[in-house]
């Protein structure tokens, strides 16, 4: 049986976050909240010698230069981009990173800052798991489907010639933090990507968060900020709560799992012309046929 997870709101300045109830680190949804950051990670991750800022070209000019800025005051900061995209998530883009840290001085009480989508997400969190042993990180997801299904879960990893995810460990983040507010800068394409993963949870698991998806997708696409820091802040406790229960995948996890397995396939043989949540949406439907 899962864990049973809350959300509260927390005050911060003029705005309130979401903050998910979870056993190992925080999870803080809202809108504006890559500006309240730095206030946060001080309390969340204290006693940082150097922030590690890894993050990809494109949301380096979004939100990178303006989140390393922020984070100057609370002390030393540096920043390394990779090229968008799978094909940075490799051992070569991993060891360079690695190589970066190394030449900048980082040590066991650096914390690595994994700002962008599903492989930044990976690939810096796998970077934080393997350098001087392990040490901790923070997700700051900036696509819908990284926020309710990749920054979650503590999975890191690169690709392999012999196929996707094949090396990487498991290595929980010591906070989440998800601003819906750069939602507004996706495609209309990539938010449709990351509502797959949120109508899986509200299948799999709350009949309330799925009833809320019907009638609410024209103000997803509107981009409502109350409405879209509601139904990923659900989602995400939603996977928290499994997750927190089965961490490894021995059982209950496999829940996940639905629409993946047909969906797997259909993303083996039309990638990259279908998106992954497009093809989760398709194996979500075949399988309940």
């Amino acid at each position: 049986m899962a864990t049973a997870h809350t959300v509260s709101s927390a005050a911060h300045a003029a705005a309130k976050d979401a903050v998910i109830s979870c056993l190992s680190h925080p999870i803080r949804v809202g809108s504006g909240l890559l500006d309240r950051i730095p206030a946060h990670i001080t309390q969340d991750v204290p006693n940082v010698s150097t922030y590690v800022l890894i993050t990809d070209d494109c949301v380096w000019r979004l939100y990178g230069e303006r989140l390393a800025t922020l984070l100057q005051p609370c002390g030393k900061v540096i920043s390394r981009t990779i090229a968008p995209g799978e094909n940075s998530k490799t051992r070569l883009t991993k060891e360079a990173l690695e190589d970066w840290m190394l030449s900048n001085g980082c040590d066991r009480h650096a914390c690595v800052i994994a700002l962008g989508g599903g492989v930044v997400g990976d690939l810096a969190g796998f970077v934080a798991a393997t350098y001087m042993r392990g040490i901790r990180f923070v997700q700051v997801p900036t696509t819908l489907l990284a926020m309710v299904d990749s920054s979650i879960g503590g999975k890191t990893g690169l690709d392999t010639p012999a196929g996707k995810n094949l090396v990487g460990a498991f290595h929980r983040p010591q906070a989440i933090y998800a601003d819906v507010g750069s939602l507004a800068t996706l495609p209309r394409r990539e938010l449709a990507n990351g509502m797959a993963e949120i109508i899986k949870a509200g299948a799999i698991r709350s009949a309330a968060l799925f009833e809320l998806l019907e009638c609410s997708s024209d103000k997803v696409f509107a981009l409502d900020m109350d409405i879209l820091t509601r139904i990923v802040t659900e989602s995400m406790a939603i996977k928290v709560a499994v997750v927190e229960s089965d961490e490894k995948e021995q059982g209950l996890r496999a829940i996940l799992n639905f629409g993946h397995s047909v969906g797997h396939g259909i993303e083996t043989l039309l990638q990259p012309s279908w998106l992954h949540g497009e093809c989760v949406a398709a194996g979500m439907v075949k399988e309940v046929e």
